[in-house]
């Protein structure tokens, strides 16, 4: 009986030495428990902050970078529209300078028509001027020769009459009767200060025939004339003997 109990006893010894070490086991372990999830709750708290703060900042930034983008935006309209005005000046202007150069160059092609009309007239006018002079009838007189020739143009609207050795001006006799006509040279050639020293040289035209005809009848009937030198040349109607007249009369016309 004595062993029994001493062996109970011992048994309930280490029952309350195996509860004691497992109690503060638990109450080690319970406290190792607490500090590992207090830490851990911290440790997550932290992170938890730290996310939320990264939130904020991002939420932050991207409600700064809206607005920037909507003042760039609003900032890049204002400025089109400040190019497009610009752009529709510089139109204008450039319209405008277009139809300045175009009535320039309206001005200039006038211009330089008005040139062209002028070329032509002063080329024309040196044809007209060449033709003229291959159309004046030019006699070359010997100075040497003691008589010179009273060149005497004949057509039947006119009778124009010229010395070359003087420098009287050529005379023009406006008649259209072949009789007056004759009479007319006849008469000048009698009272010319120079009669001694002349002869008559009739450069007669086809419509002067019949002054022509005229003329040497007169000069065959009258005695007084008989010394009188005559020599006779035959020009186109349209040529003449001096500048002072030239062209051609129509009959009973005037010249100039």
């Amino acid at each position: 009986m004595c062993m029994i109990g001493v062996t109970m006893i011992t048994t309930l010894i280490l029952i309350l030495q195996l509860g004691r070490v497992v109690q503060t086991k638990m109450v080690a372990q319970k406290s190792q428990l607490h500090s590992e999830t207090s830490a851990r709750i911290a440790s997550l708290s932290a992170v938890n902050a730290a996310l939320l703060t990264r939130l904020r900042e991002a939420e932050e930034a991207r409600g700064v970078s809206t607005e920037s983008k909507l003042a760039r935006a609003v900032g890049t309209i204002h400025d089109l529209g400040d190019a497009l005005q610009k752009a529709k000046s510089e139109i204008g202007q450039a319209r405008e300078q277009l139809v300045d150069l175009a009535s320039e160059a309206k001005a200039d092609q006038r211009a330089l028509l008005v040139l062209e009309f002028m070329r032509q007239r002063d080329e024309l006018r040196e044809k007209l001027e060449a033709l003229e002079q291959r159309r004046m009838i030019t006699y070359l007189v010997d100075q040497a020769e003691p008589l010179h020739p009273l060149v005497t143009e004949i057509s039947s609207a006119r009778i124009v009459l010229s010395l070359d050795r003087s420098r009287e001006s050529p005379l023009c006799v406006v008649e259209s009767d072949p009789a007056l006509a004759a009479d007319a040279i006849v008469t000048h050639f009698r009272t010319h200060p120079q009669t001694s020293s002349m002869y008559l040289l009739l450069v007669v035209k086809p419509s002067g025939i019949p002054v022509l005809e005229e003329l040497m009848t007169r000069l065959a009937a009258d005695p007084a004339l008989a010394e009188i030198q005559v020599g006779i040349d035959l020009i186109p109607e349209d040529h003449w003997t001096t500048h002072a007249f030239p062209g051609r009369v129509e009959q009973g016309g005037a010249t100039p």
